[in-house]
Protein backbone atom coordinates (compact mmCIF):
# COMPACT_ATOMS: atom_id res chain seq x y z
CA UNK A 1 0.00 0.00 0.00
CA UNK A 2 1.26 3.29 -0.59
CA UNK A 3 2.12 5.99 1.67
CA UNK A 4 0.71 9.50 0.82
CA UNK A 5 2.95 12.33 0.77
CA UNK A 6 -0.85 14.31 2.40
CA UNK A 7 -0.36 11.46 4.53
CA UNK A 8 2.92 12.28 6.10
CA UNK A 9 2.66 16.19 6.17
CA UNK A 10 -0.52 15.98 8.20
CA UNK A 11 1.28 13.68 10.81
CA UNK A 12 3.87 15.75 11.40
CA UNK A 13 1.32 18.85 11.14
CA UNK A 14 0.29 17.34 13.93
CA UNK A 15 3.13 16.40 15.90
CA UNK A 16 4.44 20.40 15.51
CA UNK A 17 1.23 21.21 16.51
CA UNK A 18 1.49 19.50 19.96
CA UNK A 19 5.18 20.34 20.29
CA UNK A 20 4.02 23.97 19.54
CA UNK A 21 1.12 23.61 22.85
CA UNK A 22 3.35 21.94 25.21
CA UNK A 23 6.10 24.67 24.10
CA UNK A 24 3.53 27.70 25.17
CA UNK A 25 2.42 26.29 27.80
CA UNK A 26 6.17 25.18 28.81
CA UNK A 27 7.35 28.73 28.10
CA UNK A 28 4.28 29.90 30.11
CA UNK A 29 4.94 27.98 33.66
CA UNK A 30 8.41 29.60 33.37
CA UNK A 31 7.88 33.15 32.43
CA UNK A 32 5.38 32.96 35.95
CA UNK A 33 7.82 30.56 38.02
CA UNK A 34 10.82 30.54 36.19
CA UNK A 35 12.96 32.04 39.53
CA UNK A 36 11.44 29.16 41.49
CA UNK A 37 13.66 26.87 39.06
CA UNK A 38 16.67 29.29 38.36
CA UNK A 39 19.63 27.74 40.25
CA UNK A 40 22.76 30.16 40.55
CA UNK A 41 25.61 28.87 42.90
CA UNK A 42 27.03 31.73 44.91
CA UNK A 43 28.82 31.45 48.62
CA UNK A 44 29.03 34.87 48.54
CA UNK A 45 26.61 37.94 50.57
CA UNK A 46 23.57 37.59 48.32
CA UNK A 47 20.41 36.58 47.55
CA UNK A 48 21.47 33.10 45.24
CA UNK A 49 23.30 31.63 48.56
CA UNK A 50 22.22 29.71 51.27
CA UNK A 51 25.58 29.72 53.28
CA UNK A 52 26.09 31.12 55.99
CA UNK A 53 26.95 34.61 55.18
CA UNK A 54 24.14 34.37 52.14
CA UNK A 55 20.96 36.57 51.95
CA UNK A 56 18.41 33.45 50.37
CA UNK A 57 17.14 33.07 53.91
CA UNK A 58 16.79 36.89 54.45
CA UNK A 59 14.81 37.22 50.75
CA UNK A 60 12.71 33.86 51.68
CA UNK A 61 11.41 35.20 54.80
CA UNK A 62 10.16 38.81 53.13
CA UNK A 63 8.59 36.18 50.37
CA UNK A 64 7.37 34.35 53.43
CA UNK A 65 5.85 37.33 55.23
CA UNK A 66 3.48 38.32 52.04
CA UNK A 67 5.87 40.24 50.10
CA UNK A 68 6.57 39.93 46.52
CA UNK A 69 10.49 40.05 45.73
CA UNK A 70 12.21 40.11 42.71
CA UNK A 71 15.62 39.73 41.63
CA UNK A 72 17.49 42.08 39.31
CA UNK A 73 20.16 41.30 36.94
CA UNK A 74 20.12 44.83 35.08
CA UNK A 75 19.30 48.13 35.15
CA UNK A 76 18.45 47.87 38.62
CA UNK A 77 18.14 51.84 39.18
CA UNK A 78 15.26 51.34 36.81
CA UNK A 79 13.82 48.68 38.85
CA UNK A 80 13.68 50.40 41.72
CA UNK A 81 12.08 53.83 40.50
CA UNK A 82 8.76 51.13 40.06
CA UNK A 83 9.62 49.25 43.29
CA UNK A 84 8.80 50.18 47.00
CA UNK A 85 12.40 49.10 48.26
CA UNK A 86 15.52 49.02 46.43
CA UNK A 87 17.85 46.43 48.19
CA UNK A 88 21.63 46.81 47.74
CA UNK A 89 22.84 44.27 50.08
CA UNK A 90 26.63 44.40 50.54
CA UNK A 91 27.63 45.95 47.28
CA UNK A 92 31.37 44.84 45.90
CA UNK A 93 32.62 48.28 44.57
CA UNK A 94 36.36 49.05 43.43
CA UNK A 95 37.80 52.01 41.97
CA UNK A 96 38.53 50.88 38.48
CA UNK A 97 35.22 49.37 37.80
CA UNK A 98 33.54 52.22 36.31
CA UNK A 99 30.80 50.99 35.12
CA UNK A 100 29.68 49.31 38.53
CA UNK A 101 30.40 52.74 40.05
CA UNK A 102 27.95 54.68 38.15
CA UNK A 103 25.37 52.04 38.40
CA UNK A 104 25.29 52.12 42.04
CA UNK A 105 25.21 56.13 41.95
CA UNK A 106 22.22 55.78 39.92
CA UNK A 107 20.16 53.26 42.18
CA UNK A 108 21.13 55.54 45.18
CA UNK A 109 19.37 58.84 42.86
CA UNK A 110 17.00 57.18 41.18
CA UNK A 111 15.36 54.79 42.99
CA UNK A 112 12.11 55.07 44.91
CA UNK A 113 13.22 54.07 48.28
CA UNK A 114 16.72 52.17 48.89
CA UNK A 115 18.20 50.00 51.80
CA UNK A 116 22.13 50.02 51.94
CA UNK A 117 23.43 46.98 53.37
CA UNK A 118 27.21 47.50 54.37
CA UNK A 119 29.87 44.83 53.40
CA UNK A 120 31.60 43.08 56.07
CA UNK A 121 32.18 39.22 56.02
CA UNK A 122 34.30 37.25 53.05
CA UNK A 123 34.30 33.87 52.35
CA UNK A 124 35.82 30.90 50.66
CA UNK A 125 33.36 27.75 49.33
CA UNK A 126 33.86 24.44 50.80
CA UNK A 127 35.60 21.53 48.67
CA UNK A 128 32.70 19.56 50.27
CA UNK A 129 29.71 21.17 50.10
CA UNK A 130 29.79 23.88 47.20
CA UNK A 131 27.06 25.76 48.76
CA UNK A 132 28.61 25.76 52.08
CA UNK A 133 31.75 28.10 53.11
CA UNK A 134 35.21 26.60 54.29
CA UNK A 135 36.53 29.36 56.08
CA UNK A 136 35.06 33.34 56.53
CA UNK A 137 36.98 36.76 57.70
CA UNK A 138 36.08 41.00 57.56
CA UNK A 139 36.46 43.12 54.51
CA UNK A 140 39.58 45.30 54.89
CA UNK A 141 38.19 49.08 56.50
CA UNK A 142 39.30 50.31 53.14
CA UNK A 143 36.78 48.73 51.09
CA UNK A 144 33.97 49.53 53.51
CA UNK A 145 35.11 53.21 53.58
CA UNK A 146 34.83 53.20 49.81
CA UNK A 147 30.91 52.47 49.71
CA UNK A 148 30.59 55.22 52.67
CA UNK A 149 32.41 57.50 50.35
CA UNK A 150 29.84 56.60 47.76
CA UNK A 151 27.26 57.33 49.77
CA UNK A 152 28.86 61.18 50.55
CA UNK A 153 29.52 60.15 54.19
CA UNK A 154 33.12 61.05 54.35
CA UNK A 155 33.35 62.11 57.99
CA UNK A 156 31.89 58.86 59.34
CA UNK A 157 33.83 56.17 60.70
CA UNK A 158 33.60 52.22 60.51
CA UNK A 159 34.12 51.01 64.00
CA UNK A 160 34.49 47.26 65.01
CA UNK A 161 34.51 47.18 68.51
CA UNK A 162 34.86 43.52 68.65
CA UNK A 163 33.32 40.94 71.34
CA UNK A 164 29.42 41.07 71.14
CA UNK A 165 26.15 42.95 71.89
CA UNK A 166 22.95 41.74 72.98
CA UNK A 167 20.02 43.39 72.50
CA UNK A 168 19.88 45.01 75.47
CA UNK A 169 22.68 47.20 75.15
CA UNK A 170 20.72 48.57 71.67
CA UNK A 171 17.87 51.07 71.89
CA UNK A 172 15.29 52.10 69.05
CA UNK A 173 14.91 56.28 68.35
CA UNK A 174 11.96 55.31 66.07
CA UNK A 175 8.46 54.33 67.11
CA UNK A 176 8.59 51.88 63.91
CA UNK A 177 11.19 49.49 64.86
CA UNK A 178 10.70 47.96 67.92
CA UNK A 179 13.19 44.64 67.94
CA UNK A 180 16.70 44.80 68.83
CA UNK A 181 19.79 43.43 67.25
CA UNK A 182 21.95 40.42 68.40
CA UNK A 183 25.86 40.81 67.20
CA UNK A 184 29.00 38.98 67.24
CA UNK A 185 31.73 41.10 66.55
CA UNK A 186 29.52 44.14 65.73
CA UNK A 187 30.28 46.51 63.01
CA UNK A 188 28.92 50.31 64.02
CA UNK A 189 28.90 53.58 62.35
CA UNK A 190 29.78 56.53 64.32
CA UNK A 191 30.33 60.17 63.74
CA UNK A 192 27.44 62.67 62.73
CA UNK A 193 24.48 60.64 61.96
CA UNK A 194 20.72 60.40 62.34
CA UNK A 195 20.41 57.31 63.99
CA UNK A 196 17.91 55.00 64.26
CA UNK A 197 18.69 51.83 66.48
CA UNK A 198 22.48 52.28 68.32
CA UNK A 199 24.76 51.08 70.93
CA UNK A 200 27.41 53.13 73.28
CA UNK A 201 29.90 51.33 70.86
CA UNK A 202 28.14 53.11 67.58
CA UNK A 203 25.18 53.38 65.08
CA UNK A 204 23.74 50.24 63.55
CA UNK A 205 21.15 51.33 61.63
CA UNK A 206 20.81 54.84 60.46
CA UNK A 207 18.97 57.71 58.05
CA UNK A 208 20.98 59.40 55.29
CA UNK A 209 18.63 60.01 52.72
CA UNK A 210 19.86 62.12 49.90
CA UNK A 211 17.54 65.69 48.74
CA UNK A 212 15.85 62.99 46.18
CA UNK A 213 16.22 59.45 47.56
CA UNK A 214 15.10 58.13 51.13
CA UNK A 215 17.68 55.96 51.80
CA UNK A 216 18.65 53.74 55.39
CA UNK A 217 22.02 52.78 55.88
CA UNK A 218 22.70 49.18 58.30
CA UNK A 219 26.59 48.98 59.28
CA UNK A 220 25.98 45.02 60.02
CA UNK A 221 24.93 42.69 57.37
CA UNK A 222 25.27 39.89 60.23
CA UNK A 223 20.92 40.99 60.95
CA UNK A 224 20.11 39.56 57.40
CA UNK A 225 22.83 37.16 56.87
CA UNK A 226 21.80 33.36 57.51
CA UNK A 227 24.04 32.89 60.67
CA UNK A 228 22.62 35.56 62.30
CA UNK A 229 19.40 35.88 61.00
CA UNK A 230 17.68 33.65 63.96
CA UNK A 231 19.69 35.00 66.50
CA UNK A 232 17.81 36.79 69.27
CA UNK A 233 14.78 39.38 67.37
CA UNK A 234 17.00 39.59 64.15
CA UNK A 235 14.59 37.99 62.24
CA UNK A 236 11.73 40.95 63.70
CA UNK A 237 14.53 43.42 63.24
CA UNK A 238 15.01 42.59 59.44
CA UNK A 239 11.71 42.69 58.81
CA UNK A 240 10.49 46.38 61.00
CA UNK A 241 13.81 47.79 58.79
CA UNK A 242 12.37 46.93 55.62
CA UNK A 243 8.95 47.81 56.15
CA UNK A 244 10.16 51.19 57.32
CA UNK A 245 12.54 51.80 54.36
CA UNK A 246 10.11 51.05 51.89
CA UNK A 247 7.56 53.54 50.26
CA UNK A 248 4.43 52.01 49.30
CA UNK A 249 3.51 48.27 49.39
CA UNK A 250 4.70 47.54 45.83
CA UNK A 251 7.34 44.82 45.30
CA UNK A 252 10.95 44.31 46.70
CA UNK A 253 13.58 44.64 44.44
CA UNK A 254 17.06 43.06 45.46
CA UNK A 255 19.78 44.49 43.47
CA UNK A 256 22.30 41.73 42.09
CA UNK A 257 24.64 43.28 39.55
CA UNK A 258 27.19 44.60 42.54
CA UNK A 259 27.88 41.22 43.12
CA UNK A 260 28.99 40.69 39.50
CA UNK A 261 25.95 38.78 38.45
CA UNK A 262 24.54 41.18 35.85
CA UNK A 263 22.75 39.90 33.02
CA UNK A 264 22.51 42.01 29.91
CA UNK A 265 19.35 41.57 27.87
CA UNK A 266 20.43 39.74 24.51
CA UNK A 267 17.99 38.40 21.67
CA UNK A 268 20.34 35.53 20.40
CA UNK A 269 20.54 34.15 23.98
CA UNK A 270 16.89 34.45 25.13
CA UNK A 271 15.92 32.41 21.75
CA UNK A 272 18.81 30.06 22.56
CA UNK A 273 18.07 29.71 26.26
CA UNK A 274 15.18 27.53 28.09
CA UNK A 275 11.96 28.09 27.65
CA UNK A 276 12.11 29.93 24.27
CA UNK A 277 14.24 27.11 22.83
CA UNK A 278 11.30 25.16 22.25
CA UNK A 279 9.55 28.11 20.21
CA UNK A 280 12.79 28.21 18.40
CA UNK A 281 13.13 24.56 17.50
CA UNK A 282 9.29 24.40 16.57
CA UNK A 283 9.92 27.92 13.51
CA UNK A 284 12.80 26.02 12.14
CA UNK A 285 10.63 22.43 12.03
CA UNK A 286 7.99 24.80 10.56
CA UNK A 287 10.25 26.45 8.19
CA UNK A 288 11.55 22.88 7.26
CA UNK A 289 8.08 21.74 6.34
CA UNK A 290 7.28 24.89 4.68
CA UNK A 291 10.07 23.85 2.20
CA UNK A 292 9.38 20.65 1.90
CA UNK A 293 6.08 21.40 1.17
CA UNK A 294 7.22 23.94 -1.49
CA UNK A 295 9.25 20.97 -3.22
CA UNK A 296 7.52 19.37 -6.38
CA UNK A 297 9.48 16.35 -5.23
CA UNK A 298 10.95 14.99 -2.42
CA UNK A 299 13.59 11.99 -2.14
CA UNK A 300 15.36 10.54 -5.16
CA UNK A 301 13.43 10.46 -8.69
CA UNK A 302 11.12 7.37 -9.93
CA UNK A 303 13.16 5.99 -12.56
CA UNK A 304 11.27 6.20 -16.03
CA UNK A 305 10.97 3.03 -17.30
CA UNK A 306 10.46 2.62 -21.49
CA UNK A 307 7.22 3.27 -23.40
CA UNK A 308 5.54 3.53 -20.02
CA UNK A 309 4.51 7.18 -18.63
CA UNK A 310 4.13 7.81 -15.04
CA UNK A 311 0.25 8.42 -15.45
CA UNK A 312 -0.31 4.78 -16.67
CA UNK A 313 1.94 3.10 -14.38
CA UNK A 314 0.24 4.68 -11.32
CA UNK A 315 -3.43 3.50 -12.96
CA UNK A 316 -1.73 0.23 -13.31
CA UNK A 317 -0.40 -0.23 -9.91
CA UNK A 318 -4.33 1.73 -8.51
CA UNK A 319 -6.27 -1.02 -10.34
CA UNK A 320 -3.74 -3.73 -9.50
CA UNK A 321 -4.12 -3.25 -5.82
CA UNK A 322 -8.13 -2.63 -6.22
CA UNK A 323 -8.43 -6.38 -7.63
CA UNK A 324 -5.69 -8.25 -5.52
CA UNK A 325 -7.87 -6.73 -2.33
CA UNK A 326 -10.66 -8.35 -4.20
CA UNK A 327 -9.23 -11.56 -4.54
CA UNK A 328 -9.99 -11.79 -8.87
CA UNK A 329 -6.34 -10.47 -9.38
CA UNK A 330 -5.40 -13.57 -11.20
CA UNK A 331 -8.45 -13.86 -13.22
CA UNK A 332 -8.15 -10.21 -14.31
CA UNK A 333 -4.36 -10.58 -15.32
CA UNK A 334 -4.82 -13.82 -17.37
CA UNK A 335 -7.81 -11.51 -19.15
CA UNK A 336 -5.98 -8.82 -19.53
CA UNK A 337 -3.15 -10.81 -21.12
CA UNK A 338 -5.09 -12.85 -23.65
CA UNK A 339 -6.96 -9.26 -24.72
CA UNK A 340 -3.61 -7.39 -25.19
CA UNK A 341 -2.73 -10.47 -27.66
CA UNK A 342 -5.74 -10.29 -29.41
CA UNK A 343 -5.35 -6.38 -29.82
CA UNK A 344 -1.66 -6.75 -31.32
CA UNK A 345 -3.21 -9.84 -33.62
CA UNK A 346 -5.83 -7.30 -35.31
CA UNK A 347 -3.02 -4.05 -35.23
CA UNK A 348 -0.43 -6.80 -37.41
CA UNK A 349 -3.33 -7.70 -39.31
CA UNK A 350 -2.54 -11.77 -38.53
CA UNK A 351 -5.74 -13.78 -40.29
CA UNK A 352 -9.27 -14.07 -38.08
CA UNK A 353 -9.46 -17.69 -38.13
CA UNK A 354 -5.84 -18.44 -36.65
CA UNK A 355 -6.22 -20.24 -33.48
CA UNK A 356 -5.16 -18.93 -30.17
CA UNK A 357 -1.67 -21.11 -30.33
CA UNK A 358 -0.92 -19.86 -33.76
CA UNK A 359 -1.40 -16.27 -32.98
CA UNK A 360 0.77 -16.78 -30.23
CA UNK A 361 3.57 -18.35 -32.10
CA UNK A 362 2.93 -15.61 -34.82
CA UNK A 363 3.85 -12.72 -32.29
CA UNK A 364 6.35 -14.55 -31.06
CA UNK A 365 8.32 -14.39 -34.43
CA UNK A 366 7.58 -11.17 -35.28
CA UNK A 367 8.61 -10.27 -31.80
CA UNK A 368 12.18 -11.84 -32.67
CA UNK A 369 12.34 -10.37 -35.63
CA UNK A 370 11.48 -6.91 -34.75
CA UNK A 371 14.02 -7.53 -31.67
CA UNK A 372 11.49 -7.22 -28.99
CA UNK A 373 13.07 -8.55 -25.78
CA UNK A 374 10.27 -10.27 -23.64
CA UNK A 375 8.85 -13.38 -24.77
CA UNK A 376 5.19 -13.67 -25.22
CA UNK A 377 4.82 -17.45 -24.99
CA UNK A 378 6.43 -17.17 -21.81
CA UNK A 379 3.97 -14.31 -20.29
CA UNK A 380 1.10 -16.12 -21.47
CA UNK A 381 2.02 -19.26 -20.17
CA UNK A 382 2.66 -17.59 -16.76
CA UNK A 383 -0.87 -15.71 -17.23
CA UNK A 384 -2.25 -19.79 -17.66
CA UNK A 385 -0.72 -20.77 -14.55
CA UNK A 386 -2.07 -17.86 -12.37
CA UNK A 387 -5.76 -20.11 -12.33
CA UNK A 388 -4.64 -23.42 -13.84
CA UNK A 389 -2.83 -25.43 -11.22
CA UNK A 390 -0.99 -23.04 -9.68
CA UNK A 391 -2.16 -23.14 -6.10
CA UNK A 392 0.19 -20.58 -4.56
CA UNK A 393 -1.55 -17.37 -4.34
CA UNK A 394 0.29 -14.76 -6.39
CA UNK A 395 1.62 -11.72 -4.95
CA UNK A 396 0.04 -8.02 -5.77
CA UNK A 397 3.94 -7.15 -6.98
CA UNK A 398 4.28 -10.44 -9.44
CA UNK A 399 0.38 -9.92 -10.79
CA UNK A 400 1.62 -6.06 -11.42
CA UNK A 401 5.09 -6.82 -12.67
CA UNK A 402 3.41 -9.36 -15.57
CA UNK A 403 0.77 -6.66 -16.51
CA UNK A 404 4.01 -4.47 -17.01
CA UNK A 405 5.89 -6.66 -18.95
CA UNK A 406 2.80 -7.29 -21.37
CA UNK A 407 1.97 -3.62 -21.65
CA UNK A 408 5.88 -3.03 -22.72
CA UNK A 409 5.72 -5.55 -25.18
CA UNK A 410 3.06 -4.30 -26.81
CA UNK A 411 4.25 -1.06 -27.03
CA UNK A 412 7.57 -2.72 -28.58
CA UNK A 413 6.19 -4.80 -31.03
CA UNK A 414 3.99 -2.41 -32.14
CA UNK A 415 6.09 0.60 -33.03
Amino acid sequence: MRIRTEDIRSRLLKAVTVLGVISLFVSAVWMLLGDRFEHIRSVGPDTFSSSAIGHKAFKELLEANGNIVHVSRFDSALKGRNASLLVVSEPFLHRDEEARLEAFDAMLADSRAVLVILPKRWGIQSAENPEHIETAGLHPHADVRYVLDRLKLPEVILERPGGALEAGEFSSHVAAIQALPTLDAPQLLSGTLASVVSANQGTVVADVSSSTTPIILVSDPDIFASHGLDNGQNAQLALEIVEMARVGDGPIVFDETSHGFELRPSVGRTLTEFPLALVTIQFLILMLLTLWAALVRFGMPTPVRFGLARGKELSIENTAELLSFGGYANYSTERYVKQTVRLVAERLHLPDDMSDQKIIERLAELGQGRDVDQDIKRMVAEAENLTLGDSRKPRRRELLNLAKRIHEWKQHILR
